[in-house]
């Protein structure tokens, strides 16, 4: 997602957490709209210079939210699921933790450990401690 704006506020700054990749004034050039809605869809990220200059206020919040950047490809609920193993629940603790039903935390936990390549749950765990999840 490419958000245009007119303003470039904090709502802006924090268009990141909403999903978005990418962040640009209103009254950019349409050479840099198109370099910006080409970058977006090779997965890159682009914001303009004022936008990209407040983000680096968030920086020191980054280790408030573990595996967010070690993690990119899962969701949110995905990194929740992670995290919880690697604090040590089984499967049938999360399921009473999150709600859902066990068929759906199987799931989750198959995407992971799709997601980060490894073949079990020790391996996942691993990765997920040495991301800071699990603390």
């Amino acid at each position: 997602m490419l958000v245009v704006s007119l303003f470039e506020d904090d709502d802006e700054v924090a268009a990141p957490r909403a999903g978005a990749h990418g962040c640009v004034a209103e009254e950019a050039s349409r050479d840099e709209l198109l370099r910006a809605v080409r970058t977006v869809a090779d997965g890159g990220a682009v914001f303009s210079a004022s936008i990209a200059e407040r983000l680096g206020t968030y920086f020191p919040a980054i280790p408030a939210f573990p595996g967010r950047l070690a993690f990119p490809r899962l969701t949110g609920r995905e990194r929740e699921v992670l995290d919880l193993p690697a604090r040590g629940h089984t499967n049938r603790r999360i399921t009473r933790h999150l709600s859902p039903s066990d068929q759906t935390v199987r799931n989750h936990v198959s995407h992971i450990f799709a997601k980060l390549q490894v073949s079990n749950r020790d391996d996942a765990m691993t990765r997920a401690r040495d991301a800071g999840l699990g603390t």
